[in-house]
């Protein structure tokens, strides 16, 4: 009886397999095909900046086709926002964790922040990573915050200077900065060192948690959207690896699916809803999110010993 039983599980594991990999297909389906943006063929190019050894020497590096033309994942061209690695995603959620008491200082601490001001900032940062998840939940989340018209136009701002056009907030133009240096390097440093000279510490600290917080979410949305749209057509990102992937998806697509319908919900609200219940969403957010960042950043601190610097 011992060996039938032992041969019959040994039978089950592909079809068990096969009914996950089923699973995470219908799932991918639905945070792709239900996340209520146009497709990745329609949506602009990405421009953020590469760091180079010199200050100085940083540059633009735009992620458009030659012609002009946004890339996309059908027809020929490979995903080609910024996405996870493995590497990054590990030591990216480390600093994601040490930011999670920041980011509620930001909703509801001391150093507590108006809610149509950490709109901006999200929206700010996803200008850069162009991430549609973010656009949706943000977007709305402002409209309800009370930016009105100037939520699109912050998502959509081609660069700091466009940005200026629609708002000269030192905070918002931060944010844009941080997600063009992706919160790293000697010229974020110095934009950094500005923002606590014209906010002080404890506000500059809040600030800089909503960055990452909003920098989590667009890169593991595109991350996601990468595998989903660019892996499974056959298009895959350059460099991108199909374990990290499969793995990466299996963790958060059931987040992305809840934050479609949170997406759709927040659409029959009002705008200019109470600053307590917006403070109260983004909390609820925050806790949410922190329950899918802390695992990750665990990982990423026990292997950081066994991992290339």
């Amino acid at each position: 009886e011992t060996a039938i039983s032992q041969s019959s599980m040994v039978a089950s594991l592909p079809e068990k397999t096969t009914f996950l990999f089923l699973i995470l297909l219908i799932a991918g389906g639905l945070v792709s095909a239900l996340d209520g943006f146009p497709p990745p063929s329609t949506l602009s190019g990405t421009r953020f900046v590469v760091q180079t050894a010199s200050v100085k020497s940083s540059f633009k590096a735009p992620m458009m086709r030659a012609n002009g033309s946004p890339l996309s994942l059908k027809g020929g061209e490979p995903f080609d926002r910024k996405t996870f690695t493995a590497g990054s995603c590990l030591r990216d959620h480390i600093d994601i964790m040490k930011a999670i008491p920041g980011i509620y200082d930001a909703y509801a601490g001391p150093n507590r922040l108006e809610p149509k001001t950490i709109e901006a900032i999200m929206l700010a940062v996803n200008s850069v990573n162009s991430c549609p998840y973010c656009t949706g939940l943000h977007c709305e989340l402002g409209r309800m915050a009370g930016l009105k018209d100037d939520t699109k136009k912050i998502n959509e701002a081609k660069s700091s200077k466009e940005l200026q056009k629609v708002t000269n907030d030192k905070m918002v133009s931060f944010a844009r900065k941080f997600g063009e240096y992706n919160g790293r390097g000697a010229c974020f440093e110095v934009e950094y060192q500005d923002l606590i000279k014209a906010v002080g510490k404890g506000k500059a600290n809040a600030i800089k948690s909503l960055c990452w917080f909003l920098h989590w979410g667009s890169i593991s949305g595109n991350t996601l959207l990468s595998f989903y749209r660019g892996r499974l057509t056959g298009n895959a990102k350059k460099g991108s690896n199909i374990i990290f992937e499969i793995l990466f998806a299996l963790y958060y697509t059931p987040l992305y699916l809840l934050i479609t319908a949170t997406t759709c919900i927040l659409k029959i609200l009002p705008a200019n809803v109470p600053r307590v219940l917006s403070m109260g969403m983004g909390c609820v957010l925050a806790t949410i999110a922190s329950l899918k960042i802390l695992p990750i950043a665990i990982l990423g601190v026990v292997t950081s010993p066994f991992r290339k610097k």
